[in-house]
């Protein structure tokens, strides 16, 4: 379903929160995994022994350590440990991260790219790779991403008919992307989401994706927004 020039452009940005994915109690496998969300501290250092003393004022005991984690959602990072306190970041789902305090209210210090760090609640990091993780590849960087639905104002006279590929689109599983950029077939990861690229269209360019959903309301909410995109392996 190759779009028309009047594929709508200026929509809002992608919001993709997954529920988090029940952890296998298989062993770490990928020791490579993708840390492109975070600055990933080396192997083999000394973990600190005393209490950050910041917390002292929240009555929160933090013991430093150093270990890797795997987040089981898209989580939102604060600025100390707890949901009412101030938004400093956001970490992919099945990012693998490095934890560097523990805290005796169920939440723990990880070590941003940025150089910040910030808290997340344990109830979504694991020390084993969650099974959804698994077949997560090499990241492809950053792509802008859009949407679309089978209707004439997103696809012109295409509209119903079958995308570039010659499958018929599903919603949350077929993309548009530049086939120089993204072959058709190739499937990628969002937050944790498989995709395939089966569809290609005049509006998408460069390190651009387009999602397909059902209808034209939803393409027009979800908008323009900008992701990490990630390889199957």
């Amino acid at each position: 379903m190759m779009r028309a020039k009047q594929k709508m452009a200026g929509l809002c940005a992608l919001v993709c929160l997954i529920t988090a994915v029940p952890v296998s109690g298989q062993e770490i496998i990928d020791a490579d995994y993708s840390a492109a969300m975070l600055s990933i501290m080396s192997e083999g250092e000394e973990p600190l022994e005393e209490p950050v003393e910041e917390l002292e004022q929240q009555n929160v005991q933090e013991i430093a350590i150093q270990k890797l984690s795997y987040t089981t959602d898209v989580l939102t990072v604060r600025a100390l440990p707890g949901t009412e306190y101030e938004e400093v970041g956001k970490l992919a789902q099945y990012t693998k991260v490095q934890v560097t305090g523990v805290c005796d209210n169920g939440w723990s210090r990880v070590q941003m790219e940025s150089g910040i760090s910030g808290f997340v609640s344990n109830e979504y990091l694991s020390d084993i790779v969650p099974e959804g993780a698994q077949n997560i590849g090499e990241s492809l960087g950053v792509f802008t991403v859009t949407y679309y639905c089978a209707c004439e104002l997103c696809c012109g006279w295409w509209s119903g008919g079958p995308t570039a590929s010659g499958a018929y689109p599903v919603a949350d599983w077929t993309v548009a992307a530049d086939p120089e950029v993204l072959p058709l077939g190739t499937h990628i990861y969002i937050n944790g989401h498989e995709y395939c690229v089966e569809d290609t269209g005049s509006g998408v360019d460069g390190k651009h994706i387009d999602i397909y959903v059902n209808n034209h309301s939803v393409a027009v909410n979800n908008g323009v927004g900008s992701v990490e995109v990630f390889a199957s392996k």
